[in-house]
């Protein structure tokens, strides 16, 4: 799934058909931001990582967005799914940005950080 934003592309890679996100990055390279969605409730899963290496192989810039933040059981289980991301991913703590669709929260970090 391909978004236009200003001058640049948004790709989500969508964890379902991994030819397709493919596919998706080469047709926009040099121009792409990747959103790498991460799921609070449930943690980073196989096809999440394939994404950001992927990502990492076409050198996309990767925005980290851990979702439904306000889901997870609680404010630890979620610092604990962050923590995998960054460890997974080689991050710095703090790179990864928080949302909740449910209370409106992190969309105007997550724009911020596109537009950056």
């Amino acid at each position: 799934l391909a978004l236009e934003h200003d001058l640049e592309t948004i790709v989500v890679l969508t964890k379902a058909d991994l030819a397709a996100d493919e596919q998706a990055v080469n047709e926009v390279e040099d121009q792409v931001v990747q959103l790498m969605l991460v799921d609070a409730s449930v943690g980073a899963h196989v096809h999440t990582l394939t994404g950001a290496f992927l990502a990492l192989e076409h050198d996309l810039e990767t925005i980290v967005v851990l979702t439904k933040a306000d889901l997870a059981a609680d404010e630890q289980a979620v610092n604990e799914v962050e923590d995998q991301v960054v460890q997974l991913l080689g991050l710095k703590p703090g790179e990864v940005l928080r949302t909740s669709a449910t209370k409106g929260e992190g969309l105007g970090e997550v724009l911020a950080a596109v537009e950056a």
